[in-house]
């Protein structure tokens, strides 16, 4: 098995690097100056995997944080890349996080008493949470009964309700719910 400096090649400009195992050339993704010098970052698209050139060490070596929202690509302390989470898994980690209720009675109880759900209509459905948007989180009355709590973002130049919570506890918890949704995600 070759090493890590053995497999891959650096052309002159530095623009990409050559994957000897796989016969391809991999582009630049990033380069970042840092104080030990530029920081070439470089994706090969058949393993997925990232390469990192600092001065004249090749690595692979990479760390993953969760976020919210993402799993963020780390190598030497920088974020190289960033995987979107899917909106389902963004639902979940809400849910997870929201505080319990605290009723008249001293009870603990969730604080959605309805629903919170992935809500999109139409044919422009996203399945993953979009990098770099800024969510708008809000509540209003229900047309028929209850109050309702949505969480937008814009996708394709409009907005695009993703979540969509529902209570029969007043406007004050819908409110009170998006607060907490909105601390959350931000």
């Amino acid at each position: 098995m070759r090493t890590t400096r053995e497999r891959y090649e650096v052309t002159d400009d530095t623009s990409q690097i050559y994957d000897r195992d796989n016969d391809i050339f991999c582009p630049a993704k990033h380069d970042i100056n840092t104080v030990q010098g530029h920081l070439f970052v470089y994706k090969n698209f058949i393993t997925g995997a990232y390469i990192a050139i600092l001065g004249n060490e090749i690595t692979t070596h990479q760390t993953e944080e969760e976020e919210w929202y993402c799993t963020q690509v780390i190598m030497h302390g920088y974020i190289v890349a960033e995987r979107p989470k899917k909106l389902t898994e963004v639902q979940s980690y809400i849910n997870a996080h929201l505080p319990k209720h605290i009723e008249e009675d001293g009870e603990e109880d969730d604080l959605i008493d309805d629903y919170l759900s992935c809500s999109q209509w139409g044919t422009d459905r996203i399945e993953i949470w979009p990098l770099n948007q800024t969510a708008k989180v809000y509540a209003v009355e229900g047309a028929s009964e209850g109050h309702y709590i949505h969480v937008d973002i814009m996708h394709n130049d409009k907005l695009t309700t993703v979540f969509l919570g529902k209570t029969f506890r007043g406007f004050d918890h819908a409110w009170l719910i998006a607060k907490e949704i909105a601390r959350i995600i931000t």
